[in-house]
């Protein structure tokens, strides 16, 4: 097992920091809370900095011209690397390095660890070693190991009691597209060559134009970063002449086919760009590091994930991450992402879109943390290849106008048997016990038990909430106009409300059919049904005890 001895380190995000304060002298105060001289990895950097804050302590002036002066008469000018090195600084700028400052903190205590790891392997290897002597290597590098990133910064603590947190006010969520990207990172799934990337395309565009997303839903403007890392210029260009026709193209939205620089290049990106509301990774695989053969999946899927995130949350900016599908089928279509559940737990949303080949409709479904679960139904436009947000129940609007009827009926009026559906749709009974039967094997319905009435997945999750009061919830729901077109023997289950409740119902029966085929009742004239309610006043059971009883006295 081959160990990496190298000290992590980022010189670039150093440079960042410095740039900052010499350019905005005012930041010192909030990022020295953060960094020390010697949390930079460069010697030159520490230079730097411990005269920054020399310099700003004495309100005397930190530009480039100044900085120089002030190192060539302290003989540092060479050490700090030299003029055109200081001079250089304000180009890695940014007007808030908070963020970068907290990862070179990391990265400090990082290489803490692994010095304070080979002082130990070190002092293990000396005959006669001692373990208070080792307890003390670990006792002095506690301090740094255990400090906080964001130690002594009241701007952003991470420590609270539970009425502190209670009173706290949090600034709103900025939303890429409201109420289906908010801030933070988004994984959209969904199998190869299905339509994520058009959605992508339309998004990013929506974004850069303050249009409408899904042309349904405004948003507001702002810089979009695209990054198409399966795509090339030429498919690009050809995409954006299908979707946008005569319209300009935004100058808002940057479309990259490449990422040199991995996830310091969407660093940079977000530093020149502050205006910037959405960033679109296509496809996570092309910006995953290698995380060796001794990480687990899951523990590489988390990482991944979380790399990208970070960044999200330090920039407040949506990040939308395409991801690909398993082979394998799910019954739940979170368990449908490629890989761990690393993925989708270190994301802050997920939205899986699926469509049937040669279809012109989807849906995206959508579950998160600061989301509410949804399901959307999606139409393409054959033209511009983009999509469009549909109207109605998701189910309904991509379902073909049989199917559609029968769904309609039963969001409306709730359980039902084909029987009932085919006559109040019009429809022929046989064709609608086919079409139930395969709407619920696919998942869109739900029969209420083998032979009983079928109904929206919801509505089945409501006539299983209370089994112990002998009523179907589902009748409840239902309007008392509504129920003299419902289902009579789910009705026959609920006592009469006005009156009071016979003895003899029996107990809430998910099914009245027991046999085959309502049709085939009718032509035998055999009733194959359940008798919920006895036709006559049943007659008292003899106890078998009280029959022994009166044998054994007449004995």
């Amino acid at each position: 097992m081959s160990v990496d001895t190298s000290m992590p380190h980022d010189d670039e995000l150093e440079r960042c920091v410095l740039g900052c304060v010499v350019c905005y002298p005012d930041r010192f105060a909030d990022l020295s809370l953060i960094l020390e001289p010697d949390d930079f990895y460069n010697p030159a950097h520490s230079i730097l900095w411990s005269t920054l804050g020399q310099r700003l302590e004495r309100g005397e002036p930190v530009d480039p011209p100044a900085l120089t002066a002030a190192l060539a008469a302290a003989d540092n000018l060479r050490s700090a690397g030299g003029p055109a090195y200081v001079s250089a600084l304000p180009q890695y700028a940014v007007p808030d390095a908070t963020w970068h400052a907290d990862e070179v903190k990391r990265l400090a205590r990082l290489r803490a660890a692994r010095q304070l790891g080979a002082r130990l392997m070190q002092a293990t290897a000396q005959p006669g070693a001692e373990l208070t002597d080792l307890a003390a290597l670990v006792v002095d590098a506690l301090p740094v190991l255990e400090a906080n990133d964001s130690s002594g910064r009241a701007s952003r603590p991470v420590f609270w009691t539970a009425d502190a947190l209670y009173r706290a006010e949090f600034p709103e969520p900025r939303w890429a597209v409201p109420d289906l990207i908010p801030e933070g990172l988004t994984v959209l799934t969904g199998a190869p060559k299905v339509g994520k990337s058009w959605i992508c395309l339309g998004l990013g565009l929506a974004v850069a134009t303050g249009g409408k997303a899904l042309d349904a839903i405004p948003v507001q403007q702002g810089e979009a970063l695209y990054l198409a890392l399966e795509d090339t210029p030429r498919r690009m260009q050809s995409r954006l002449h299908r979707v946008l026709g005569d319209q300009p193209p935004p100058e808002a939205l940057h479309i990259h086919v490449e990422l040199p620089a991995g996830l310091g290049g969407i660093r940079r990106w977000l530093d020149q760009h502050p205006t910037a509301r959405l960033v679109i990774v296509d496809v996570l695989q092309r910006v995953r590091s290698d995380t060796g053969r001794e990480t687990s999946a899951y523990a590489a899927d988390y990482a991944a994930i979380t790399a990208l995130k970070r960044l999200a949350d330090a920039y407040q900016v949506a990040f939308i991450v395409v991801h690909h599908i398993r082979k394998a089928q799910s019954a739940d279509w979170m368990d449908a992402t490629s890989g761990t559940n690393g993925i989708n737990g270190a994301a802050d949303a997920t939205l899986y879109f699926s469509r049937a080949r040669g279809e012109a409709e989807g849906l995206l479904n959508l579950t998160g943390r600061d989301v509410e679960e949804n399901e959307y139904a999606l139409r393409r436009s054959e033209g511009s290849m983009t999509w469009h947000l549909m109207d109605g129940p998701a189910d309904i609007a991509t379902a073909t106008e049989p199917n559609a009827k029968i769904l309609a009926h039963l969001h409306e009026h709730g359980p039902a048997t084909p029987k009932e559906v085919a006559a109040a749709t019009g429809q022929d009974p046989k064709t609608v016990r086919t079409l139930m039967g395969r709407l619920r094997d696919r998942g869109r319905l739900t029969q209420l038990g083998q032979r009983g009435p079928y109904a929206i997945p919801g509505q089945a999750t409501a006539l299983e909430g209370n089994k112990t009061t002998g009523v179907a919830s589902a009748v409840a729901s239902v309007s008392p106009g509504q129920r003299g077109e419902g289902n009579k023997a789910t009705q026959a289950t609920a006592p009469d409300p006005g009156g009071p409740t016979p003895s003899t119902v029996l107990p809430l029966l998910p099914c009245c059919l027991q046999g085959p085929d309502q049709h085939e009742c009718e032509a035998t004239g055999k009733a194959t049904g359940v008798a919920l309610l006895p036709p006559h006043p049943a007659e008292p059971v003899r106890d078998q005890r009280d029959e022994h009883r009166a044998g054994h006295d007449a004995a």
